[in-house]
């Protein structure tokens, strides 16, 4: 069960469900301030300025999101189980976290500015 708990009403009214949950095996209750998920948007802002990037540098959109993943994103690397070699795995956008994709986009906003490639910017990211 996941609760997001905005007021006190809703409190009183998630300690009756926890109250009423069956406690044969023990039960784990987290509580901290709620951060939400990355958006829909977030993530489309992201492709829309790496689209402005691979534009200007003359690359497909596909080449300029795995250059930029590559440069600002997440991956992790390995070795491979049939020739041993290296191996590069690009971590997918929509699996980011709030806090990585707010990262990358600032990211690849400081690359455009440095770059003077011009894209069109969010007004809420």
């Amino acid at each position: 069960m996941h609760l997001v708990i905005r007021n006190r009403e809703q409190a009183a009214a998630a300690c009756g469900s926890i109250l009423a949950l069956d406690y044969t095996k023990p039960k784990m209750l987290k509580v901290g301030d709620y951060k939400p998920p990355k958006t829909t948007q977030q993530v489309r802002y992201a492709h829309s300025i790496i689209g402005f990037i691979a534009k200007a540098k003359g690359v497909s959109a596909e080449q300029g999101k795995i250059d930029t993943k590559t440069a600002f994103g997440i991956f992790t690397i390995g070795s491979s189980i049939i020739t041993g070699d290296r191996t590069v795995t690009l971590k997918s956008l929509a699996d980011y976290t709030r806090e990585e994709i707010e990262a990358f986009i600032t990211q690849l906003e400081v690359y455009c500015a440095n770059e003077g490639i011009e894209y069109i910017t969010s007004q809420s990211r």
